[in-house]
């Protein structure tokens, strides 16, 4: 049996994925993992990694932040999804299926969301698609059952607004964006709340007891809670920090770009004169020398920090508060 994954390139879509090739290999399953450079080291000791397109810009979507105002929105959410109709999308679509005919899988493994691209690879070569998400399970169900929630903390818009201060005003909204993209793109039909979800299986990182409104989901979402599986033994470099308490560590995910040096900047200023040790994942677009040069041996910067590990040894964890961070720093 061999198995394809197509799994975007951030370390919160990798790390849940990685105990489940672990099991699957277990299984007799060969896997094909497809990543980029940056996760190559990290993955080819579980198993074997092909590469995407050498293009970095096929997966920086950008940090997602709060809109100011439902125009905007809108705009946001229509932007959202017409990414499955550009460009970036279409190569992928097109890579995707090149490596279906190439490998001649028995399924793939999609990223749930945001790699529908590699379901509609599948679909057109006749290759059965599962998605595997690394936060929560979505459909129209857990949509209707509370609008404004949805629109809240998935669609991240305002609800002051006379558009989205009612549930029946943001169900009108979203089939207002449905029947514009069905227009501008010539579809028959497009289903916001369906287009990640897989018709095999579902296979959803997190436990039954934190899904929003599980009982909105069928038996083809299988909740299995969160994985954690390690493939970057802690190296003797942190080894004596980690003797050091208290330990700060500072991580903003796979989301770092140049654009928060600044921020860096201020966390080294403001904790440089204390007497404590500060470990901090600067990530791969960010230099040490551009935002620090006169710092002391309690600091150690990396463009990649074994997470799982230092998070064992944190006192105090700064994080985006993404949703593989957090987990990571509740099992910890």
């Amino acid at each position: 049996m061999r198995i394809l994954m197509f799994i975007n390139p951030f370390w919160s879509h990798v790390n849940p994925n990685l105990a489940l090739v672990h099991e699957l290999k277990k299984k007799g399953a060969e896997i094909v993992f497809f990543s980029t450079e940056i996760f190559k080291p990290f993955l080819s000791n579980l198993c074997e990694v092909s590469l995407y397109p050498d293009d970095e810009s096929l997966f920086d979507w950008g940090i997602e932040e709060k809109v100011k105002d439902i125009s905007e929105g809108i705009r946001k959410i229509v932007g959202y999804y017409n990414r499955n109709f550009g460009k970036a999308f279409l190569r992928l679509f097109l890579f995707a299926k090149d490596m279906i005919k190439r490998f001649d899988p028995t399924c793939i493994i999609y990223d749930y969301f945001d790699a529908s691209w590699a379901k509609d690879a599948a679909n057109a070569c006749g290759v059965v698609s599962i998605a595997s998400s690394p936060t929560y399970a979505i459909n129209r169900a857990l949509f209707l059952n509370k609008p404004s929630e949805f629109a809240r903390y998935v669609w991240r818009i305002p609800l002051d607004s006379k558009i989205t201060n009612t549930d029946q005003g943001i169900i009108k909204l979203a089939e207002h964006i449905s029947r514009r993209i069905c227009y501008e793109k010539k579809l028959n039909e497009f289903d916001l709340f369906e287009i990640g979800n897989s018709d095999y299986l579902n296979i959803i990182h997190t436990s039954r007891d934190l899904q929003p409104y599980v009982r909105c989901f069928n038996d083809k979402f299988l909740f299995v809670g969160c994985q954690i599986f390690g493939i970057d033994p802690i190296s003797a470099d942190f080894v004596s920090h980690l003797e050091k308490h208290p330990i700060i560590y500072f991580s903003l995910g796979s989301t770092i770009r140049s654009a928060d040096k600044a921020l860096m900047k201020i966390c080294i200023d403001g904790l440089k004169t204390l007497n404590l040790s500060v470990i901090m994942s600067i990530g791969p677009y960010v230099e040490p020398q551009d935002i620090a040069t006169d710092i002391t041996d309690q600091f150690i910067l990396r463009k990649h920090v074994p997470q799982t590990d230092v998070l064992e040894h944190t006192d105090v964890f700064i994080t985006h508060c993404g949703h593989n961070s957090v987990k990571e720093a509740l099992l910890a």
